[in-house]
């Protein structure tokens, strides 16, 4: 399971959620956080496309991302963002690890 940020001209905050080998081509259309911060110029889609090319990537791999909107290097997070971040961890806790975080007692 992964997280990144996305530019996937949707409003900020917007989640998404892929899973590969099935969405590969769409992922690497969109641009990803670590694109753009990358000092390699290789991102999480170029290198989710080249683990697939070399027949490296898990049977399945899922990636959520968290659209940015507008953003320039440096500002903080907006709150639509902020607010996204622990619907990703709930839904990744719930939907795709399939667990309760009610505590329970012995």
């Amino acid at each position: 399971i992964l997280i990144d940020a996305v530019s996937s001209q949707s409003e900020s905050g917007n989640i998404v959620r892929f899973t590969l080998p099935w969405d590969l081509h769409t992922i690497g259309q969109l641009t990803w956080g670590s694109s753009t911060s990358s000092t390699h110029a290789f991102g999480l889609g170029e290198a989710l496309t080249l683990a697939n090319t070399l027949q490296l990537l898990p049977q399945e791999v899922i990636l959520y991302g968290i659209e940015l909107g507008h953003i320039q290097s440096g500002e903080p997070l907006s709150p639509r963002v902020s607010r996204a971040i622990p619907s990703v961890v709930f839904r990744i806790i719930h939907e795709e690890l399939g667990l309760s975080t009610c505590a329970t007692s012995n």
